[in-house]
């Protein structure tokens, strides 16, 4: 029987304890998402399928990695780029919303727990190491789901013996791990968050301290697979089929209006479709680091500098998940003609991508249905849209609601230009995590 294997078929369930239970219980997981979204072949209004044992095509969909909103949100300011590579590393604290596991009440409510997530979300995360004097040392890049390391955290072992290879040989199993009960005030409630022993997916050293996978809320590959699900779905607009990316995305509302990932995956999808065939996700399935430009990167005499290295998955397939970028000891790095200063500016030169699946579907394509949402521009910042129900007025938005974080907003530490350890004046709201001790 077939499986769905590791992201970037890495050997991880093998050096494992129970290798045969952490690879069919990731199969379980990939395929109950899948399943849960795949048609049947003449529905009427989805092409999405279960291509784990298809021989259909294997199509590319490709993608820039630096967060195309901040790009956009910046545009205006007096330094854009300046501005632009600041947001990307400012972390944002936490503040959960939504349903937890189960209600508690309980007097012992222990101190707030400030966590944090990055801005940048085009299922491509980046954290930043420098030395005293604030140069660039390394920067490392991720696009691991944090569903597969919730999955591999069951395995504590393998678990910190791959943090310990990737992020630093400083990790504790005491870093991965909640050691008591979290909980969040929802609705006026305390209710739990996380159990003791249960992963802590916005560690230390994968949020303040280093980069092991993605923390961005929009950046998870449950996610991936409802954006393509939802994307089989063709529009029309006074009968005309809608067929351009952003307006795709606005009438479906199957993703964030202002990324470069969602418009670009949620159109190719959708192209297939109006071409008739169904569309799946390949095995494994994943978000990829495609390839980095080299020949960007240069010393001060025009030479090329080949500071890259695929650290994690398949760099042959370009299925890479994990890879870093090294300058040369003591020696300048030029990206575009440009000092090196922010993990970002390699970032701008990284493509990602996803592989589909396009087979052909008995019927031919669907039949396309009305526009169920619609988009709104930011009124100073052209070309910032979000998704909104079609009947909501654009005009009574709060767009500070939508904002990015600066480094100047206090919102979060900013990690191009503060010590990672220093997050002693951090604001944490009633909204955020506090801890919950027995």
């Amino acid at each position: 029987m077939s499986r769905y294997d590791a992201p970037g078929s890495t050997d991880d369930f093998a050096r494992g304890g129970d290798p045969t239970a952490l690879a069919i219980g990731w199969h379980n997981i990939v395929s109950g998402w899948i399943g849960a979204r795949a048609s049947e072949p003449d529905d009427v209004s989805s092409a999405f399928f279960d291509a784990l044992d298809s021989d259909g095509d294997v199509v590319p969909i490709a993608w820039d990695a630096f967060p195309l909103a901040l790009r956009t949100w910046f545009a205006t300011e007096p330094d854009p780029e300046l501005s632009r590579h600041q947001a990307a590393e400012t972390l944002t604290p936490w503040r959960p919303g939504g349903k937890a596991p189960r209600a508690r009440r309980d007097n012992s409510l222990a101190e707030p727990l400030a966590l944090f997530r990055r801005q940048q979300d085009e299922y491509c995360e980046w954290f930043t190491h420098r030395d005293g004097a604030g140069q660039i040392t390394r920067v490392d890049f991720t696009c691991e789901g944090p569903e597969y390391w919730t999955h591999i955290s069951e395995d504590r072992q393998l678990c910190l013996q791959l943090y310990r290879e990737h992020v630093s040989p400083g990790v504790q199993m005491s870093d991965l791990y909640w050691d008591h009960d979290v909980v969040i005030l929802d609705e006026g409630s305390w209710k739990t968050w996380a159990k003791a022993g249960d992963y802590n997916i916005l560690n230390r050293w994968t949020t303040t301290h280093g980069a092991m996978h993605l923390t961005h809320e929009a950046n998870t590959l449950e996610a991936e697979i409802h954006l393509a699900a939802d994307a089989t779905v063709l529009r029309a607009v006074d009968g005309t089929l809608v067929d351009d990316p952003g307006a795709l995305i606005c009438c479906s509302g199957f993703g964030g209006a202002s990324r470069s990932s969602d418009p670009l995956i949620g159109f190719g999808v959708n192209r297939a479709v109006s071409a008739g065939k169904r569309v799946g996700l390949a095995n494994p399935v994943g978000l990829y680091i495609a390839d980095l430009n080299k020949g960007a990167f240069t010393d001060d005499n025009g030479d090329p500098v080949d500071g890259w290295q695929v650290t994690r998955g398949d760099a042959a397939r370009q299925r890479v998940l994990r890879a870093t970028f090294t300058p040369p000891d003591g020696a300048p790095v030029l990206v575009g003609g440009i000092p090196l200063t922010f993990g970002g500016q390699v970032t701008d030169h990284i493509q990602m991508v996803l592989y589909g699946v396009v087979a052909p579907k008995p019927g031919g394509a669907p039949a396309p249905q009305e526009c169920m949402a619609k988009c709104c521009t930011h009124p100073d910042r052209p070309g910032f849209r979000i998704v909104v129900r079609p009947n909501r007025d654009c005009s009574q938005i709060d767009w500070d609601e939508s904002a990015p974080a600066g480094p100047d907003t206090a919102a979060g530490p900013s990690l191009a230009a503060a010590d990672a350890e220093d997050l002693s004046d951090i604001v944490v709201t009633e909204s955020a995590v506090l801890t919950y001790r027995r």
